[in-house]
């Protein structure tokens, strides 16, 4: 593979995985009001949740991060991946 297609793939995926990215991504997705009121509930309870501190980002960037990271999985959980797909792709179509 070519150093400049890795170079793009690597910047590509932090464009999207970073915690400030995640957070401008769900930020996002509720002023869209495209999240239902219980996908919502549950990026409040992964927010809340207790974390580990992160050097990269301030403490509300990581826990609204956090709450993204934990809608995506319940979903996954619950084999919604429907739901899924059109989160991301309200995510990856926002460019």
């Amino acid at each position: 593979m070519h150093s400049d297609t890795v170079f793009h793939m690597l910047t590509s995926s932090m464009a999207h995985s970073s915690a400030r990215s995640q957070r401008r991504h769900l930020e996002r997705l509720e002023n869209a009001e495209f999240l239902t009121e219980e996908e919502i509930e549950i990026v409040k309870w992964g927010r809340n949740a207790k974390g580990a501190k992160t050097k990269n980002a301030d403490i509300v960037t990581y826990r609204l991060a956090t709450g993204l990271e934990a809608l995506i999985g319940k979903l996954y959980f619950d084999g919604k991946y429907e739901r899924i797909k059109e989160i991301m792709e309200f995510i990856v179509g926002e460019e």
